[in-house]
């Protein structure tokens, strides 16, 4: 695949690319679950570069798609599982020590998913920075599994289709910017 001759992107963006040159499908997949337990790594990275790709042809829309899917439902789990085994009290204390939490942060989700109730987990899910913390109370409070995946899963599906399919047409337009380029200069050399 060699992404990294597509640019050459340091930072974030440029291991981003490094990681899904290596591992394809699979690396979008950890990559977004990576994404839910450690927020600073955004999917808004990941899902457009992952979608650019798949637009030139590197990786298939469609395991892009699904991959990306699976990575944010696991890493949901992950923290809905955390939230669950730790219960309230521990996890404020866990926040207290945590860069850039709190034990209000831990209030604050509990109590809008207490207000909200389901709703709270499909809504939250598309909203960045919240999909990963919404997870905690969801775990907490023992919202039933079956239903937690589902809005986990619809939420997920809708943000991945939203990031992958905007950028999939952007790697296709450059695909098909140096398709003609090639042929016109065939066409002028023949």
């Amino acid at each position: 695949m060699h992404a990294h001759k597509i640019a050459d992107l340091g930072g974030l963006a440029g291991w981003v690319l490094d990681v899904i040159d290596a591992m394809g499908a699979v690396g979008v997949a950890a990559l977004v679950a990576l994404e839910n337990l450690f927020p600073p790594m955004p999917s808004e990275v990941v899902l457009p570069l992952a979608g650019f790709l798949a637009g030139q042809g590197k990786l298939s829309l469609a395991a892009v798609l699904v991959a990306a899917t699976v990575g944010s439902v696991v890493g949901a789990l992950v923290l809905y599982w955390a939230g669950a085994a730790l219960g309230r009290d521990r996890t404020r204390r866990i926040a207290e020590r945590l860069p850039l939490m709190n034990a209000d942060d831990v209030d604050l989700a509990q109590g809008w998913f207490d207000r909200h109730g389901r709703s709270a987990v499909l809504v939250g899910r598309l909203v960045p920075g919240v999909r990963s913390l919404v997870s905690i109370p969801v775990g907490i409070a023992r919202m039933p599994l079956l239903p937690f995946v589902g809005y986990t899963t619809s939420a997920a599906r809708a943000t991945t289709w939203c990031w992958c399919c905007s950028a999939t047409s952007s790697g296709a337009d450059g695909r098909r910017s140096r398709s003609t380029a090639t042929r016109s200069t065939t066409a002028s050399t023949a």
